[in-house]
């Protein structure tokens, strides 16, 4: 959808803050890391993949930049005017619970579940709320879109029956409270991620 976006909405210049990036499972419990970077470029793909060089995380890994390079959007290898990138290398990022790998397991997966999106439901990483780490404070409740997210005995608990996987309880909880766990059949074809 965001390549679709962007060949339909074509911006004439890109630009990324990269003053400080945010590493692990943001946008609210991530953790901040200084890269210290303004990167802009015509082409949001090349754009993303001299950021990803940067931070140390491989291009493949990246959905919309797979994508983009299977359609033919990154054309070769970016022209970089200004600082070498190798010269800019930051520590690697620490990816997001939610990264998987783009093998040709994942691949196949996502071709399956494309066509039968309920079974989404099995392959998926689901949210768990931490008891002991859960304060109540309802952000995972008030973001949810789907209202799976609840309070119960002023803790979170969440409605596996009515969760999409957005992960944005997830990604909300300052004080990390929501995990995101594998299930069986998950662990099974792709492996134990944990």
């Amino acid at each position: 959808m965001l390549i679709d976006l962007h060949g339909a909405v074509v911006p004439v210049l890109h630009l990324m803050d990269a003053v400080v990036g945010m590493e692990g499972n943001g946008p609210l419990s991530g953790t901040p890391a200084p890269v210290g970077l303004i990167l802009a470029s015509r082409n949001p793909h090349a754009l993303d993949s001299v950021a990803c060089r940067i931070i140390g995380i491989a291009a493949n890994i990246v959905p919309t930049l797979s994508l983009a390079e299977e359609r033919g959007l990154i054309d070769g290898e970016p022209v970089i005017v200004g600082d070498d990138p190798a010269c800019l290398a930051v520590s690697p990022f620490h990816l997001p619970d939610t990264a998987r790998p783009a093998g040709l397991l994942m691949k196949i997966s996502r071709k399956i579940l494309a066509r039968f999106q309920r079974g989404s439901r099995f392959l998926l990483p689901y949210p768990e709320v931490i008891s002991s780490a859960c304060i109540g404070c309802g952000a995972c409740v008030r973001i949810c879109p789907v209202e799976a997210a609840s309070h119960h005995e002023r803790r979170a608990a969440i409605n596996l029956s009515r969760c999409i996987r957005c992960y944005c309880c997830h990604e909300s909880c300052e004080e990390a409270a929501i995990t995101l766990r594998q299930g069986l059949l998950s662990r099974i074809i792709l492996g134990n991620r944990q």
